[in-house]
């Protein structure tokens, strides 16, 4: 099995403006076809094959960035993350333990426009913040909507009313994907600090 694939590292800053870094973890997990390597790809600025016809993740890509903060608390500083871009099928349900260990922050991703994939969300929530007493702040919904149709409000199961919810079109609007990504990464580091 093919668990591992390719590691990837982009910067959004220059070496010369670093005073401090801080390093993140963050897996990104939903169903199948449900945008997870879209939005990868458009945060770490790998978009020259984003758009292209639709192909399962095999296992997890891991890719890196690097990206300023602007807390008050961090001015001047850096964040090295590691997304962790994780397939959506359950057959790599044996390696959650190692997608696991040591994330800071979890991004689900759901399609609004798919109903049978509540169960598979619900799944993974259990898995990846109940069981292993992760704070709903600590993660995120990317509810990517496709459509102005597309009806959101009450699709996500109730385990998920703690959860921040971020509705994002990521095939006609990257930059608010990434705006919405920094902002969750700002709430994260500030949750952390405490």
């Amino acid at each position: 099995m093919h668990f591992i694939g390719n590691h990837y590292k982009t910067s959004n800053t220059s070496s010369t403006d670093r005073i401090m870094t801080a390093k993140l973890k963050v897996i990104v997990v939903g169903p199948q076809q449900a945008g997870k390597t879209l939005i990868s790809n458009i945060i770490t600025d790998m978009t020259e094959n984003a758009y292209s016809q639709y192909e399962p993740t095999e296992g997890v890509r891991i890719l890196e960035i690097e990206t300023p903060v602007s807390l008050n608390t961090m001015q001047n500083s850096n964040v090295d993350i590691e997304l962790w871009d994780c397939g959506g099928s359950q057959r790599y349900q044996p390696c959650w333990p190692v997608i696991q260990l040591d994330t800071q922050g979890i991004i689900f991703v759901c399609n609004p426009q798919s109903s049978d994939q509540l169960p598979e969300l619900e799944l993974l929530y259990d898995y990846f913040v109940t069981q292993n007493n992760m704070n709903d702040y600590n993660c995120v919904v990317f509810i990517n909507q496709k459509s102005e149709l597309d009806q959101i409000s009450s699709m996500l199961p109730h385990r998920f009313d703690g959860v921040m919810r971020k509705t994002i079109n990521a095939a006609s609007n990257p930059n608010g994907v990434k705006s919405e990504f920094l902002n969750f990464i700002e709430t994260l580091l500030s949750d952390l600090k405490h």
